[in-house]
């Protein structure tokens, strides 16, 4: 006999035994926090053990003053919402110098998350972590200080050194990442020293005064194709945001579209009172530095077959375009017939039956 007491009081014991086993392996990920001020992602990088170590003398520094431009911590290493920039060119970084630097982290996010990478021009991982937050494994807003020039050799690293480009690149990203496509820490203020050798900044560095900021306009491209699948006679919602995480503003922001032609468009409109219907070529308005744009064409499938829809945008002063486009895929549409249409049905039948016999004889 069933005993619905029971029952539910089994339910409610696997639903809590369930989140529990949740938390501990949120709980459990957040123990894999950088202990290090200055570290390596490989242990490749361990000079003590390397006798072919590059250790240099440093004979000058590059100093990053974050009131110019607060730097924000998006997602883990190399995704597409993290601040990437080309601010140091020189031969090697051998070390760093804080002070007063102010991080404020988003929800449930550590300072000890926050991490600054140094890496030459390939964008490898054989470059030096900068934790000023190491073990720190509190959220909030906190101020930090090195008390004097931290070495990396002295953290058992070689120094970063560059190629033949003579580049160095930052990366602010999170070790962990608590909220996916969102900012998780931001820098707001204070200065890094970067001490090197033969080390100067980059015109294009957008946390030094004066600097030469280009704007930097990423794309992304979704589909909200409801829960029914494709079929032909569907209505289609593409959504284009458009996010400018770069120093300055973007002018002349025009948005291409390729639609396939088994879709008969609609209209395509975006939150800056744009409204067209030859979506081909669109000009938008200009786009601010940290702003974003949202545009919405809606869409209606006429034909069968794969459906591949791309969109890029470009301005008259962004000149990296490798994150500036976006394609969307659907397998392919198909036809649904209502089960009370007897006459199609009839037809369909009919139609495999002719194609089967062709196929035989």
């Amino acid at each position: 006999m069933f005993d619905q007491s029971t029952f539910y009081k089994n339910s409610k014991i696997m639903m809590t035994a369930l989140f529990v086993s949740m938390v501990s392996l949120a709980y459990a990920d957040k123990d894999d926090q950088i202990d290090s001020i200055i570290s390596a992602i490989t242990d490749s990088r361990i000079a003590n053990s390397n006798e072919n170590s590059i250790l240099s003398t440093p004979n000058s520094f590059v100093a990053l003053d974050f009131s110019f431009h607060t730097a924000e911590s998006w997602d883990e290493k190399d995704q597409p919402k993290n601040i990437i920039t080309n601010c140091i060119n020189g031969d090697s970084i051998t070390g760093f110098e804080y002070n007063d630097i102010t991080i404020e982290t988003v929800a449930g996010s550590y300072f000890s998350e926050a991490v600054i990478y140094f890496s030459d021009s390939n964008l490898g991982d054989d470059g030096i972590q900068l934790t000023v937050g190491s073990g720190n494994e509190t959220s909030g807003t906190a101020v930090f200080n090195s008390n004097g020039i931290l070495d990396i050799s002295d953290f058992g690293n070689d120094d970063v050194t560059s190629l033949a480009d003579g580049q160095f690149f930052i990366q602010f990203y999170e070790k962990i990442d608590d909220s996916q496509d969102a900012i998780d820490a931001r820098f707001t203020s204070g200065i890094l020293k970067v001490w090197g050798k033969d080390l100067l900044v980059s015109s294009s560095c957008p946390f030094v005064a004066g600097a030469i900021v280009e704007p930097d306009l990423s794309v992304e491209y979704s589909l909200n194709q409801g829960s029914d699948g494709v079929s032909i006679g569907n209505h289609l919602s593409y959504e284009i945001s458009i996010n400018n995480t770069g120093g300055s503003e973007a002018t002349n922001v025009i948005i291409e579209n390729n639609f396939s032609s088994k879709l008969r468009l609609s209209e395509m409109s975006c939150d800056d009172g744009t409204v067209t219907e030859d979506i081909a070529m669109v000009d938008v308005q200009n786009i601010d530095q940290d702003s974003s744009l949202h545009c919405t064409i809606d869409a209606i499938v006429i034909n069968y077959g794969e459906i591949s829809n791309s969109v890029s945008v470009r301005s008259d002063n962004d000149s990296d375009t490798s994150n500036n486009s976006a394609t969307i895929v659907i397998n392919g549409a198909a036809l649904v017939i209502p089960v009370n249409n007897y006459f199609a049905l009839l037809l369909l039948v009919l139609g495999l039956m002719y194609f089967a016999r062709k196929r035989v004889f």
